[in-house]
């Protein structure tokens, strides 16, 4: 009697545990999906602001290097290539010469001074998230 109080109880036991388990199981899933899209999420603000940061430091260091080549050459030069082949060349690499996003550095002479600007992440020239450094 005992047996068959244990084996009538056994199915509603697994069956108690199947439930326990799928309700465990799709919390998880819940989790883990809107885990999956706030980390992503968040690493591509990081990664967009990493670029950003990127691109203001080439923007000094080329403001740098325009100035040192307007030392040496009393102007400022045509284009920004000028800085890496000169002989010797202020910059070593064309890279520097890339913004966050590996697009090319915008370069404007302005008088005495000059405008470094970045397409920014959209690549597009005249978008709201263009950068733009100017000196005087």
């Amino acid at each position: 009697m005992v047996q068959e109080a244990r084996r009538s109880s056994l199915p509603l036991i697994l069956g108690a545990l199947l439930v326990i388990f799928m309700l465990l199981a799709g919390c998880t899933g819940v989790i883990f999906v809107f885990g999956v899209a706030w980390f992503g999420a968040s690493t591509n603000q990081a990664f967009s602001r990493a670029q950003i940061e990127t691109t203001y430091i080439r923007f000094e260091q080329l403001d740098q290097s325009l100035q040192l080549y307007q030392l040496k050459n009393r102007v400022l030069p045509d284009r920004l290539d000028a800085l890496v082949e000169g002989d010797p060349p202020i910059l070593d690499s064309r890279s520097s010469l890339e913004d966050g996003w590996n697009n090319p550095i915008r370069y404007t002479r302005q008088g005495g001074g000059f405008t470094l600007s970045s397409d920014g992440a959209d690549g597009m020239n005249g978008t709201e998230d263009d950068l733009a450094f100017s000196s005087p």
